[in-house]
């Protein structure tokens, strides 16, 4: 997932960049953020993914926990994640 957390945040630096650009191109910051979703998307469901197929390993009461940690929104899981590691 590294590799996937740093694709990501090539591209959030990407929507920064085109926000930044003079002259303003719209369609590129559109462009940017696109991508910025779809990246994080995908590192969403591989992160769901992972959680998910260990629940089976777990009591009944962790897996409802667990599943209730799926609800909370990816972006606040993945920045305490990244406290975590930092």
């Amino acid at each position: 997932m590294a590799n996937e957390r740093k694709r990501l945040r090539d591209a959030g630096e990407a929507v920064y960049n085109a926000a930044l650009s003079e002259p303003f191109d719209e369609n590129r910051l559109r462009d940017a953020v696109a991508i910025f979703q779809l990246r994080e998307k995908h590192l969403q469901d591989i992160a769901e993914g992972i959680l998910i197929s260990h629940l089976g390993k777990m009591p009944a009461e962790a897996r409802a926990t667990a599943a209730t940690g799926l609800l909370t929104p990816f972006n606040a899981r993945m920045q305490r994640a990244d406290k975590r590691v930092g």
